[in-house]
């Protein structure tokens, strides 16, 4: 279940600590050397959850931006703090599938070699959406170049009085 991480914004603090200098942070920032912690605040159009399995524990941590003007979804962060737990993958596919449908469009980003690529490929082939590849556009933290890949999914919603 999503709950707002300004709830456990102490405990979210100490996950991310916990984990700052592996592989999955550097694919959860998307670029090599990357040491911030995100930061856990209120701000318009910033949505930032955690998902809590059935023992109360964090499981991840799941953020996105909306663009009202034009109504899309994106700047997406998720990491997962515990891979043997799927109640974090359950509670962003329930979520991810409600903003598809809720908004015009939406769009992430993700380095090459994050082993969830297949499942993204798969999620955006089944909404109709487009993936582009960027080619050695990020340097990891091994000094290696990486691609970036670039998902979209678009409703073609339109606003009343817009043509």
């Amino acid at each position: 279940m999503f709950i707002p991480a300004l709830t456990r914004k102490e405990e979210l603090f100490k996950k991310f600590s916990e984990i700052v200098y592996s592989e999955d942070y550097f694919y959860y920032t998307g670029y090599g050397h990357c040491h911030y912690l995100p930061e856990i605040k209120q701000e318009d159009n910033l949505y930032q959850w955690v998902s809590i399995n059935d023992r109360n524990k964090i499981c991840g941590y799941f953020a996105y931006s909306i663009n009202p003007t034009v109504d899309r979804v994106y700047n997406f962060g998720m990491i997962s703090f515990n891979k043997q737990d799927l109640t974090f993958a359950k509670d962003v596919i329930k979520h991810i599938k409600k903003l598809v449908i809720d908004h015009n469009s939406i769009e992430f980003r993700m380095i090459a070699g994050n082993p969830v690529k297949k499942h993204y490929d798969k999620f955006v082939k089944n909404y109709g959406g487009n993936v582009f590849e960027l080619h050695d556009v990020v340097i990891d933290n091994q000094g290696n170049l990486r691609n970036e890949f670039i998902y979209e999914i678009h409703n073609g919603l339109r606003f009343e009085g817009i043509k």
